[in-house]
């Protein structure tokens, strides 16, 4: 009988501690954006300028290409931006920084560089980046 207490108890004691670790991201998160990726393996560079969403447009073989992109934060207090990048593109695509505290009223860049492999084929590959705002610890 005392073990079915114990064990109860037990199981009490990590749904709690779940449910506030869950009310506690979901408190501390103030927003969240995402932003579709793509670059195109060709022959050839060319830029796509397009706003619609992050292209990289074409890029060689071998070959990189560097976009950065504005964090502004008109807060009042800080954020934490935390971003993630998922999809196809995840593999060719690294961010100058993942996690990115912006003072209130101030902004800051990061810089998103896709590499292709040398072996790459030509195709074209896409994802997400998912920016997810926080506020400072």
């Amino acid at each position: 009988m005392k073990r079915k207490y114990a064990l109860l108890l037990a199981l009490l004691a990590l749904v709690t501690a779940f449910a506030t670790g869950i009310v506690y991201v979901r408190m501390n998160t103030l927003d969240e954006q995402r932003i579709l990726l793509d670059v195109t393996v060709d022959a050839n560079y060319a830029f796509d300028l397009d706003t619609d969403a992050f292209h990289f447009g074409r890029v060689i073989p071998g070959g990189m290409m560097t976009r950065g992109f504005l964090i502004n934060n008109t807060q009042d207090e800080a954020v934490l931006a935390e971003l993630y990048i998922s999809g196809d593109i995840a593999r060719f695509i690294t961010a100058s920084e993942t996690s990115v505290v912006v003072g209130a009223h101030e902004a800051r860049t990061v810089d998103l560089t896709v590499s292709i492999p040398r072996n790459a084929t030509f195709s074209t590959h896409t994802g997400e980046l998912r920016v997810i705002f926080r506020r400072s610890p």
